[in-house]
């Protein structure tokens, strides 16, 4: 899930997912209330659960006196992976709220 996200937006009245095909490709689904526009949704808030979570555990990790080059290293790493996480979602959600805007004009 840490791949790059094209700089396209979706084309209008589809919402682009936080995971893509086997070959790299955007999955799409239409705007709505169904069972993948909600899987997507709970998809998101635990992205970001997670990258606070993980996060928070981090900058504790980050203190300890005791902490290798290579453990700090590693969660850098993993740090740089939740980063990626966070901004796929709030770039997606950038394009639903875009979405809403030109659906109420």
């Amino acid at each position: 899930m840490t791949d790059n996200l094209p700089s396209l937006a979706p084309p209008p009245g589809l919402r682009r997912l936080p995971w893509t095909t086997p070959e790299g490709k955007p999955c799409l689904v239409p705007h709505g209330n169904g069972f993948i526009n909600s899987l997507t949704d709970a998809t998101e808030e635990d992205i970001v659960a997670t990258a606070l979570d993980q996060g928070a555990g981090a900058v504790l990790d980050a203190g300890r006196p005791e902490a290798t080059v290579e453990e700090l290293r590693k969660g850098v790493r993993f740090l740089g992976h939740l980063l990626n996480d966070v901004i796929r979602v709030a770039v997606l959600r950038g394009e639903r709220l875009a979405h809403l805007e030109t659906s109420e004009a």
